[in-house]
């Protein structure tokens, strides 16, 4: 009798203990219902406005004007200006340096010489050319004397000999001139490579020179930047700080552009001519070899709405408030970089935007607006690029 029960008493446990086990599963449980969170964040209202575009470069100051000074005639070198040394100041037509000028007074004077002896034989020529045309009259002949009984050859042979001889006064005084080296303008010495007692011949390299006062600076831009810089009208400006003293800053005006792209960079090179008076600090002097920061004046980008970048998201859409929630907004990217992007459509005038990362949220995400940040003007940003100087 008992055989006949066990099986009936296990199936009974077994069935109860899956009873209580389904029980016990969580997702058996009652869930309880939750209200979503909040997220605070920063918000911004944007308003259709001009943003001026200013490109970013970098720099190294150049003379405009800058020569290698190279001796014209030979001679030993017996004087040298004290001012003809690395960082020496010199002013237009003073002499930098003196040759050795004996061999030149000495051919000087000997050329004056035939010129004088050239100049007594045309005249002998001219003479006798007279004379025979009176021998020739007086023979009775009616008819003009040939050029050979006139002795017209002799006499341009004559005329040749003291052109001749007049060149080499000429170049005789060139030479004689050309033992003075003088400065061709204003400015001061990169570097003096010659000194007292040196022999120089022609070609010879005295020394490298630049004009003062005339200073430049080529600013590597990108080459798809080159359609942002408005040439229609007055060329375009630029500001140059100075690294090393980051408040002293001069103005400049872009004259030239380079005629090609560089390949590996592509970048190409605008001149900027600096205005030295233009400095806001007179005591700090900009020298050649200085590296410099600068701000070119761009094109001006009409009716767009700028944003700070980190408002974009995947590079076409904005995270817009709108009932204290989140709803995510296509937008039209008009130009954008690290720090700002231009929107053309997809905004309104006074919409408000996140500007505080979110992570992944959905459309309709409730938020709570904690200070409203202040909107991004067209002076609160620069496009900033990376250059190679």
């Amino acid at each position: 009798m008992k055989k006949l029960y066990l099986p009936i008493i296990i199936l009974i446990i077994t069935a109860l203990v899956i009873g209580i086990l389904g029980a016990l599963k969580p997702g058996s449980m009652k869930k309880p219902n939750h209200t979503a969170v909040a997220i605070p964040v920063q918000a911004i209202t944007v308003t259709r406005q001009s943003y001026p575009l200013r490109l970013t470069s970098q720099g190294i100051i150049e003379a405009t004007t800058q020569a290698s000074l190279a001796a014209q005639v030979s001679g030993n070198v017996i004087a040298r200006a004290p001012s003809f040394e690395r960082g020496g100041w010199f002013k237009k037509d003073d002499v930098l340096v003196t040759l050795d000028d004996r061999d030149y007074v000495a051919a000087l004077k000997l050329a004056v010489a035939n010129e004088k002896k050239a100049r007594v034989s045309v005249e002998e020529e001219e003479a006798r050319s007279k004379q025979a045309i009176t021998d020739w009259q007086r023979l009775g002949n009616k008819k003009q004397p040939s050029a050979f009984v006139a002795r017209l050859p002799q006499v341009a042979a004559a005329r040749a000999e003291l052109e001749s001889a007049q060149a080499q006064v000429s170049k005789a005084e060139l030479d004689l001139s050309r033992t003075r080296i003088k400065a061709p303008f204003d400015g001061r010495v990169l570097k003096d490579a010659i000194d007292v007692g040196n022999y120089v011949t022609p070609g010879s390299t005295l020394g490298t020179i630049a004009a003062s006062g005339q200073l430049e600076v080529a600013l590597p831009v990108s080459a798809e930047w080159r359609q942002l810089i408005d040439w229609s009208s007055t060329p375009p400006k630029a500001m140059l700080r100075l690294p090393a003293a980051s408040d002293a800053q001069w103005q400049a005006t872009i004259t030239q552009r380079s005629a090609n792209i560089d390949r590996a960079s592509r970048q190409f090179h605008l001149i900027a001519s600096i205005d030295l008076s233009s400095s806001n600090r007179p005591s700090v002097q900009l020298l050649i070899g200085d590296y410099v920061n600068a701000e070119i004046q761009g094109r001006v980008i009409d009716d767009v709405f700028v944003i700070p970048r980190q408002a974009l998201h995947d590079g076409r859409y904005v995270w817009r408030i709108t009932d204290n929630k989140l709803y995510k907004q296509a937008v039209t990217v008009r130009w954008s970089d690290d720090q700002v992007a231009l929107i053309s459509d997809g905004l309104a005038n006074h919409d408000q935007l996140n500007i505080t990362p979110v992570g992944e949220v959905i459309s309709g995400t409730p938020v709570i607006v904690q200070t409203e940040a202040v909107s991004t003007t067209a002076d609160q940003a620069t496009i900033n690029q990376e250059q190679k100087p």
